[in-house]
C-alpha cells in the first residue's frame, strides 16, 4: 500500500526517477538527529544530512 511513495517512476532506457524519495532508519535517526547524514536518497549510495537530501542546501 505504500508502493507509490518509495517506487520510482521509470524512464525511457529502463532507468528510474527517485525524485523527492528519501529512507531514513530509525535507529540512525535517534544516534544522529536529524542534522546528521541519516537520510538516503533512492538511487543514491551514501547516507546524507536532510537539508542536503531534499536537495535544498540552504
Amino acid at each position: 500500500m505504500t508502493r507509490h511513495l518509495w517506487q520510482g517512476k521509470r524512464q525511457r532506457g529502463g532507468n528510474h526517477l527517485y525524485d523527492g524519495k528519501l529512507a531514513v532508519g530509525l535507529k540512525n535517526l535517534r544516534e544522529q538527529r536529524p542534522v546528521g547524514p541519516v537520510f538516503l536518497r533512492f538511487g543514491r549510495d551514501h547516507m546524507q544530512p536532510l537539508l542536503e537530501a531534499i536537495g535544498n542546501p540552504r
